[in-house]
C-alpha cells in the first residue's frame, strides 16, 4: 500500500489453513488489531471483520 503513514515494508499480512494473520515488521507507527497494539514479529490472527490499523491507516479484513 502506498501510504505516507506507512514503511516500505509496515506489516505482512497472510493466510494459513484457512486463518489469516497480521505481523508487524518492526514499523515506525506500529500496528494494531481491534485498537491493540502489537508487538513487532509476533503473528495475530485476524477473523473477518476485525479492524486492522497500520499507522493511522484503517483495513478491515472481510470474509472472500
Amino acid at each position: 500500500l502506498n501510504h505516507p503513514q506507512l514503511s516500505r515494508r509496515h506489516a505482512r499480512l497472510f493466510c494459513v489453513q484457512g486463518k489469516c494473520f497480521v505481523e508487524d515488521l518492526n514499523s515506525t507507527n506500529g500496528t494494531k488489531v481491534s485498537g491493540q497494539a502489537i508487538q513487532p514479529f509476533q503473528p495475530v490472527e485476524v477473523k473477518p471483520g476485525k479492524e486492522i490499523q497500520l499507522g493511522k491507516l484503517d483495513i478491515m479484513i472481510g470474509k472472500g
